[in-house]
């Protein structure tokens, strides 16, 4: 009895010792030096996921990554971070499996490759929606992509925020 106990008290007890996990929304400088608009009027060209004190993400050079917090800033500028105390860290398992994987040029929902806001909308279960590749910074190449399921970085943040989490400003995040 005293055993049933115990893990039922185990079970209710608050999440303390979890890892908070962050999500952080960056903007990206273009090559002339304003802000790159990956959608018309969304801030956000990358975003990462807190794992073990680093950052996961992905891009085109590296694919799938592990990154300091410096290393991050070398990105871009850390605009918003949306903290998540219900959320637990990415596994292990999976965090090792993924790791190296290629960046998903063709930004497909479906494959085993990652760009940097499939990786996080996975890992959170958030749902795909219509991509659109229609503003300037994307090629005439990319737009045969628009309407497929996807997420950007822009999605990632306002979908979050739509499910009660509230982002932060830079200061907070470290």
């Amino acid at each position: 009895m005293t055993k049933y106990f115990i893990v039922i008290l185990l079970l209710l007890l608050p999440r303390v010792g979890y890892p908070l996990v962050k999500v952080a929304f960056l903007e990206v400088k273009g090559p002339d030096g304003k802000n790159l608009e990956l959608e018309a009027g969304a801030p956000f060209a990358h975003l990462a996921i807190s794992y073990r004190g680093q950052w996961l993400h992905a891009l085109p050079a590296h694919g799938v990554e592990l990154v300091t917090e410096e290393q991050l800033e070398e990105i871009g500028s850390v605009a918003a971070v949306i903290e998540m105390e219900d959320q637990d860290e990415p596994a292990t398992d999976f965090v090792n499996s993924i790791l190296g994987s290629p960046y998903e040029m063709s930004f497909s929902w479906d494959s085993n490759r990652y760009y940097c806001s499939k990786l996080v909308g996975k890992i959170l279960h958030l749902v795909p929606e219509p991509m659109n590749f229609n503003a300037p910074a994307w090629p005439e190449y990319f737009h045969k992509y628009n309407g497929l399921p996807g997420i950007s970085p822009q999605a990632v943040f306002r979908q979050l925020v739509a499910k009660g989490y509230t982002p932060h400003s830079t200061p907070t995040y470290r």
